[in-house]
């Protein structure tokens, strides 16, 4: 516990003494549990999460109690090594009168320290709330981890913005470590919006996900490029997958993907 209370203390009154660190870039994502099902008192054992960010639900569909179950995850870029211990964020908008956050936490695996978590005064119901929480020294180091959950119970349609604490902002910390003037911290570039009692929410983008090829239209012949490539060539493009009979640009006026500089050269 001792551990616990220094590793948490440093993250909320000793700001001037951290520095970057080595969770960059990573964003707060928000999966709901989309099937209804009963979490049985276990909400991470028995929602599925999806192994691809992209696939995550900003909504969810009330449990057989009328509950909607929500699991906040930590997810980091391809190029991070990730690793870390403390949190801190916050809800900067809700309609109490519409939700109320019935059941809350942080994750609690069996084999990590028991988190601590310090919250503001009436955390997690209302605008401008905050919290804070740590496992120190235990530590994750996964790319898609969940951290915390929500319970809530909405009369009507609205929307729970998920952002900053009002003082500490919204950080993750690294790993346990000595000194205490070492531990280092980044900010979290973007948050989720949640949406309760059938509204729709809105996670940021996968900080995981990179730009595919899809086809694109040179004429009636199918290519396979990024969408910039295509728009830079002249091309239309679809995305998806090119067909094998060139489909989906058989009925586009045929034309030749080209440079500029080829086209001058051909009237030198």
């Amino acid at each position: 516990m001792k551990h616990l209370i220094m590793s948490l203390g440093v993250l909320l009154i000793s700001a001037g003494l951290v520095s970057a660190g080595t969770n960059p870039n990573v964003v707060l994502m928000v999966h709901g549990n989309i099937d209804g099902v009963d979490t049985g008192g276990d909400v991470f054992a028995n929602i599925p999460i999806p192994s691809n960010a992209s696939e995550f639900s900003a909504e969810a569909t009330p449990d057989s109690y009328g509950c909607e179950w929500f699991i906040i995850l930590a997810v980091s870029p391809p190029e991070n090594s990730p690793g870390f211990s403390t949190l801190c964020f916050g809800i900067e908008e809700m309609d109490t009168d519409l939700a109320h956050i019935k059941y809350w936490g942080p994750i609690a695996p069996a084999e990590f320290y028991p988190p601590l978590e310090i919250s503001r005064p009436g955390w997690p119901n209302g605008s401008n709330q905050g919290t804070s929480f740590s496992w120190a020294p235990s530590c994750f180091d996964t790319y898609i981890q969940p951290v915390y959950y929500f319970g809530v119970y909405a009369s009507e349609a609205s929307h729970i913005v998920v952002g900053s604490d009002p003082v500490q902002g919204q950080d993750i910390v690294e790993c346990y470590q000595i000194p205490w003037s070492e531990i280092d911290k980044d900010h979290i570039i973007a948050t989720p919006v949640i949406g309760v009692g059938g509204a729709q929410g809105a996670n940021p983008p996968s900080p995981g996900l990179q730009p595919g090829l899809g086809a694109c239209c040179s004429g009636p012949q199918c290519v396979m490029l990024l969408e910039d490539e295509c728009a830079e060539q002249g091309g239309v493009w679809f995305g998806g997958e090119c067909g094998p009979n060139d489909e989906p640009c058989e009925e586009h006026v045929p034309t030749q993907l080209s440079t500029w500089g080829r086209i001058k050269a051909t009237y030198r």
